[in-house]
């Protein structure tokens, strides 16, 4: 029996990326930057559809909205940046929705998942959002959120397994949370199965690895020496019984 693992404080952390600590850092706006902003910048790269630019905007518009220290309008301000993050998702961009997520991974997990469940609904017929790399990091982290807090809800469960299932390769990671996704919903023979691809791909060193390394109940056994070398086998070590 796999015991209940909490993925945020293992894995997760690998996945967070370094800018968003610093834009949570970052300049709080004024309502006379902002308006700049709007009338400058952002009208430009909203007509060329630029991105790069409309998505540290929107994590800048988001920010803002969150201090105290902004005197405008900060609902009005706040649906503005959801809007701009989604355009940018919808364009294949995934970075601001992968900082709103992990913003709020801890003090408000069902907002973080909400934010998760929005991209990974809008990759399900976007091919170049899907074959995102850092699509990737969003699914494992809303995965790990489903782990941490929804542990029961068998609904939202299978919803993270198409997730991953729906994924354009499988790793390691995948496969481990995939283990204990399962075993959530009392999957154990295919638990267990995924929980031993997950340790046979792990690399020496790794989180992964030392888990399994350490874990009473993760199968260590070569598959393929064991189907070649058999306890009442009568042949040379390496050669196939008959």
């Amino acid at each position: 029996m796999m015991k209940r693992l909490f993925f945020a404080l293992l894995l997760v952390s690998s996945l967070l990326y370094s800018y968003t600590n610093e834009i949570n850092e970052g300049k709080v706006l004024t309502e006379a930057d902002i308006a700049s902003i709007e009338n400058g910048i952002l009208k430009v790269a909203l007509k060329h559809k630029d991105i790069s630019n409309i998505s540290p905007i929107a994590i800048s518009y988001f920010v803002t909205a969150e201090s105290p220290l902004y005197k405008g309008d900060r609902k009005a301000l706040h649906k503005r940046a959801i809007d701009l993050l989604t355009y940018c998702v919808k364009s294949g961009d995934v970075s601001g929705a992968i900082f709103v997520t992990t913003k709020y991974l801890k003090s408000n997990p069902a907002y973080s998942r909400e934010v998760a469940k929005r991209v990974i609904e809008e990759a399900q017929t976007n091919d170049m959002l899907r074959t995102n790399p850092e699509y990737y990091s969003l699914v494992m982290i809303y995965a790990s959120s489903v782990l941490d807090n929804e542990y029961t809800d068998k609904k939202e469960i299978n919803y993270a397994i198409e997730a991953i299932m729906g994924l354009p390769y499988a790793n390691a990671h995948s496969n481990f949370y995939l283990a204990f996704l399962f075993k959530a919903l009392g999957s154990y023979n295919l638990a267990d199965t995924y929980l031993n691809d997950a340790c046979h791909q792990s690399k020496p060193g790794s989180r992964i690895y030392n888990y399994c390394i350490s874990g009473s109940n993760v199968d260590k056994v070569d598959v393929v020496e064991d189907r070649v070398v058999k306890p009442d086998c009568k042949a040379d070590i390496g050669k196939r019984c008959k």
